[in-house]
């Protein structure tokens, strides 16, 4: 392989070097490759930094398979429908049944369930599951930040305690500052307990941290659309549809700031560009969860055709588009 460090702005290589290993050990190939990043930069590693590179998540190949695909079905935790996240809770469940000591797998499976409980499935079954997660991931690594993340998504969308969701996350990011993710956790509790210019002030620091990730891109565009700021916020949809250019998410989020500008032309052809990158039923659904008015008189017709199958059996979801 040859791995190249890109400067985004500029998109030219700024190091790029051949590089030959086995990915049997594709842990030790991402630190190698990590360390010769840093030292092409002329970057000075701590030790903390290097024992953090050198540390493996998990010793089990399979397990991180799965945990990649609980990844790509999430897109990072940035999508909104049940589905997609029911795909990535069952890929996580995987994983940390091949590894029961897996922390990144025990977090995001805490984070993918709490958000579909808030979401979809608001069960005393499915609140236990969460917190049982959560639990799980603090308990194996109380000292790094995973757990904390993991007991801010249980506090927030299942218990509905954002002040101590916020806790969790602040010590969580005061453990890896540089850390865009939870740069990003901290805004949204910030943007609940209305604090918008310090949320924003996050996520415009994640951005710059990793400006090729969705779920900065749409978190900002939030913070950014309630601040009425619409012009910015299409600016970073149109990035996190760049990054993502089926990310439902971001087509009904561009199309609720048109809307909010009394522009129902442009909104419409948002939900018509979405229907063509991805597929026209899987909008309508989409769309029918808050812009039902959005869609045309024979798309209603035929959101009124659907069963509760198409809603990925959500009765509850069904019964409210």
């Amino acid at each position: 392989m040859t791995p190249e460090l890109v400067h985004v702005a500029s998109a030219s290589t700024r190091w790029q070097q051949p590089f030959e290993a086995s990915l049997t050990d594709v842990f030790g190939v991402q630190a190698e490759i990590a360390g010769r990043v840093a030292r092409a930069l002329n970057v000075a590693l701590g030790d903390s930094a290097r024992q953090q590179l050198a540390q493996a998540p998990t010793e089990n190949l399979p397990a991180y398979d799965a945990f990649l695909r609980g990844e790509a079905a999430s897109q990072g935790m940035s999508v909104t429908d049940p589905g997609g996240l029911r795909r990535a809770v069952a890929a996580y469940e995987e994983a940390v049944a091949l590894d029961a000591t897996f922390v990144e797998a025990w977090a995001q499976l805490a984070r993918a369930r709490a958000v579909l409980y808030y979401l979809s499935t608001p069960t005393p079954a499915a609140a236990e599951a969460t917190r049982q997660a959560a639990t799980r991931a603090f308990a194996l690594a109380p000292g790094r930040p995973e757990g904390h993340r993991a007991m801010s998504a249980y506090y927030a969308n299942v218990l509905g305690d954002v002040t101590r969701a916020f806790a969790e996350d602040s010590s969580a990011l005061a453990l890896t500052p540089v850390n865009a993710d939870l740069l990003v956790a901290v805004a949204r509790k910030e943007m609940a307990l209305n604090r918008w210019a310090a949320a924003v002030a996050h996520l415009e620091q994640a951005s710059q941290l990793d400006p090729r990730s969705v779920l900065v891109a749409t978190r900002l565009g939030f913070a950014l659309f309630w601040l009425r700021r619409h012009a910015e916020a299409l600016r970073a949809y149109d990035r996190a549809l760049a990054l993502a250019p089926t990310n439902l998410y971001s087509f009904s989020q561009k199309a609720s700031v048109f809307l909010a500008q009394g522009d129902a032309s442009a909104a419409r052809k948002v939900f018509a560009f979405a229907a063509q990158e991805t597929d026209t039923l899987r909008a309508i659904v989409h769309f029918a969860k808050g812009l039902v008015w959005v869609l045309n008189d024979r798309e209603q017709a035929l959101l009124l055709r659907q069963t509760p199958r198409e809603f990925d059996n959500d009765v509850g979801l069904w019964g409210s588009s």
